[in-house]
């Protein structure tokens, strides 16, 4: 009865050998985890990446922090939003990005800055999908899903998903941003 048991039971272990599931760092990539050169940084709707590493909200603040300092230089001015609905928010504003940390979680990001920008340690700005900073208002209303929230003191503000958005002013965006926010509108 052994017998009868673990012969099939080998045999499917066995077909199970042969799958074609890279190791982690090796998978192909695709548009939500793109090829970033040292000391670039892109932008995404669910966190940011620092050359080759990718940090999703929720990632800690040391880690982030380490991997900024090098792309963006020192550790910039530090402002504590006491004001927010969901606590206090850190934001650390640095060179060209603005990062949002609750409780030392990294939770949000914002920025005024076009695609292509040049970083302080030598790498580039850039963003996942087609928003972007600069970009006109014109093509902004092509972005399907992409819905004209009001006029703010911050210029038209929209929201491009439930993480996403930015604000309009002379015409193209004007800045961008993602995750949890503290803005006085």
């Amino acid at each position: 009865m052994r017998i009868a048991f673990a012969l099939p039971l080998a045999c499917c272990l066995a077909a199970c050998g042969g799958n074609d599931v890279p190791p982690p760092g090796q998978e192909e990539l695709r548009a939500s985890r793109p090829v970033v050169e040292e000391g670039s940084i892109v932008l995404r709707a669910d966190g940011i990446t620092v050359g080759a590493e990718s940090f999703y909200f929720g990632a800690g603040q040391t880690e982030l922090e380490g991997k900024l300092t090098g792309a963006l230089g020192g550790a910039g001015t530090v402002n504590l939003m006491e004001g927010c609905s969901d606590g206090v928010i850190e934001a650390h504003n640095r060179a060209m990005l603005d990062v949002h940390y609750r409780d030392g979680i990294f939770v949000g990001w914002s920025t005024g800055h076009p695609r292509g920008d040049a970083l302080p340690g030598g790498g580039t700005l850039d963003y996942a999908g087609d928003l972007a900073v600069g970009i006109a208002r014109d093509t902004l209303e092509e972005v399907r899903g992409l819905v004209f929230t009001g006029e703010t003191r911050l210029g038209e503000e929209f929201a491009a998903s439930d993480a996403m958005g930015g604000f309009v002013e002379d015409g193209a965006v004007a800045r961008l941003y993602a995750g949890m926010q503290c803005i006085a509108r």
